[in-house]
């Protein structure tokens, strides 16, 4: 498809699973197919498996399989230069407490960071939350970590979520001048410049 001057892009979703799953705050109280005891599709009644007749032996075959399929897809579609949501390298912003060493590695591996490497998906923190409950502290860290190709923003969180959009989002921060850095030795504060802006975390506070 990618190969077609018509097609510009693909999405791929779902999966299979050999074991059960957690159930998302935005799923059924029951879940789906994958949260039975030996997994199943994803986003299917929760009866499938049983429906279907399969045993643990065959979810784990069928994920194993999609799973190899998934690998050849990939690979096909980075070839036709694309990008597939399973491509992505999905980021949060980590806790107080990891802060500062989660910040301290990005910094000293700048450019070699997989946050800078990946096309990196910088998910919000507690996305299903209304208002957003640490969206500067997001953008901070989305500003100070992010590669070349980099989004911001909520992943699934369901059809009956009310989704923001912070006045934040529509400045321009211009281009990194250079990757993080810690402002000295052990302060704990972390930044980035930008040509329009600077980026800024504490992790003290």
């Amino acid at each position: 498809g990618l190969g077609n001057e018509n097609i510009s892009g693909v999405y791929l979703d779902d999966s299979w699973q050999n074991r059960t799953q957690a159930i998302q705050p935005w799923q059924p109280k029951t879940g789906f197919c994958d949260h039975s005891p030996i997994g199943g599709a994803t986003e299917e009644d929760y009866y499938c498996t049983a429906d279907m007749g399969l045993t643990q032996a065959d979810t784990t075959a069928i994920a194993d399989r999609w799973y190899a399929t998934t690998l050849q897809v990939m690979a096909a579609v980075l070839t036709a230069k694309g990008l597939a949501w399973p491509s992505l390298y999905f980021y949060f912003t980590p806790g107080r407490e990891q802060c500062t060493s989660a910040l301290r590695q990005a910094c000293e591996q700048g450019t070699r960071s997989i946050m800078y490497r990946s096309a990196m998906m910088h998910e919000y923190t507690g996305a299903a939350s209304y208002p957003l409950p640490a969206f500067e502290q997001d953008l901070a860290m989305f500003l100070l970590v992010r590669g070349p190709y980099a989004w911001l923003g909520y992943n699934w969180v369901g059809c009956s979520a009310q989704y923001e959009f912070r006045p934040q989002l529509k400045l321009d921060y211009g281009t990194p001048l250079a990757t993080c850095t810690e402002t000295h030795g052990g302060s704990n504060v972390f930044k980035r410049e930008y040509s329009k802006a600077t980026a800024q975390m504490d992790c003290n506070t």
